[in-house]
């Protein structure tokens, strides 16, 4: 699969950040996808991609605040969504289960490398599908979140603890 834009390359050097829901064919993505990042200051991490994007590749790009607080980064060519960055630093995207800015910090605390590039450890992924499952459990899709928590018993039991421990009342 060829890419327009290399991951690897965008996202090296780079710290205090990690890749979360992981798409399985990391660094590889298709178009008119997301790759979701959680980072310790959202408008320098998406001014710092853009630079990069722009330029390297002088491709079109388009940043905005979200309706969940996230900030957007979509990477147009020929007029149609490439890739979209959406990124947090502060989990505030979440509104059914509000957790503190803290469980971010803990999540950038411990991040693991993967194709050189960084992302949440096991538990922390799941903190993350659980809050977003929750989130939209009203859309079929989001299923996926719980299923992939579903496997790993150990680790879903830990992160709805870290989920408890960090929830905002």
């Amino acid at each position: 699969m060829k890419n327009h834009i290399d991951l690897n390359w965008l996202f090296f050097g780079l710290e205090n950040y990690c890749i979360i829901k992981t798409p399985e064919n990391l660094p590889y993505y298709q178009p008119n996808s997301d790759i979701d990042i959680i980072c310790s200051n959202k408008l320098d991490f998406s001014r710092i991609l853009n630079e990069k994007i722009v330029e390297k590749y002088r491709f079109k790009t388009k940043s905005y605040i979200a309706a969940n607080n996230n900030l957007q980064l979509d990477v147009i060519i020929n007029g149609a969504l490439d890739i979209k960055f959406d990124i947090t630093d502060d989990l505030s995207c979440f509104s059914k289960i509000k957790v503190n800015s803290d469980l971010s910090k803990l999540i950038l605390k411990n991040i693991e490398c993967k194709n050189g590039i960084f992302i949440p450890m096991l538990e922390h992924e799941i903190v993350i599908r659980l809050l977003e499952y929750e989130e939209y459990k009203d859309n079929p899709k989001k299923i996926k979140h719980l299923n992939f928590a579903n496997k790993f018993p150990k680790e879903k039991r830990k992160a709805i603890q870290l989920i408890e421990k960090y929830k905002n009342d």
